[in-house]
């Protein structure tokens, strides 16, 4: 795959919640960019959805960084998402395909589940996640697979 880089931020709206769980638990419902002409939910209509959070994007190397404003966080999302050293995303979310071509990388490319140390600032906190094409998911095992279920069982 060839991978492109960005020379500037991109602006986005980001819903959390794991959508094949009715947003119940922990990833990513959803991406918005005003650029992206479809809007794409994971699930038509999700009933757990946590208020969208805007956020800077930026593609570099096979990651993708999300970077939220400390000021842009509510008290219940960085209660729920943030109250750890990890961002924790269940399922892998396929990015929109507009999204995908702002970016400059392959359709169906998906931001890969896991654990995502969170790099906090004075003023933000980023994440850096992992991107790659859902066929490479399927053919192996996730990095940190047993761990995330084990960590995620109650």
């Amino acid at each position: 795959m060839k991978q492109f880089t960005t020379l500037h931020d991109i602006r986005a709206e980001i819903i959390f919640g794991n959508p094949s769980l009715d947003c119940e638990r922990f990833g990513i419902c959803k991406i918005s960019t005003d650029d992206t002409i479809e809007q794409t939910f994971t699930q038509p209509f999700c009933t757990h959805c946590y208020q969208s959070t805007s956020a800077l994007l930026r593609h570099q190397k096979g990651l993708l960084l999300l970077q939220f404003s400390k000021n842009d966080l509510t008290a219940t999302v960085l209660d729920r998402y943030f109250n750890t050293a990890y961002f924790v995303i269940e399922d892998a979310y396929q990015l929109p395909s507009s999204l995908c071509q702002i970016l400059g990388i392959e359709k169906e490319t998906c931001i890969e589940r896991g654990f995502y140390k969170i790099i906090s600032d004075p003023y933000s906190l980023t994440v850096k996640t992992s991107l790659s094409n859902p066929k490479s998911l399927s053919d192996s095992p996730q990095k940190g697979e047993d761990r995330l279920e084990r960590s995620l069982s109650y």
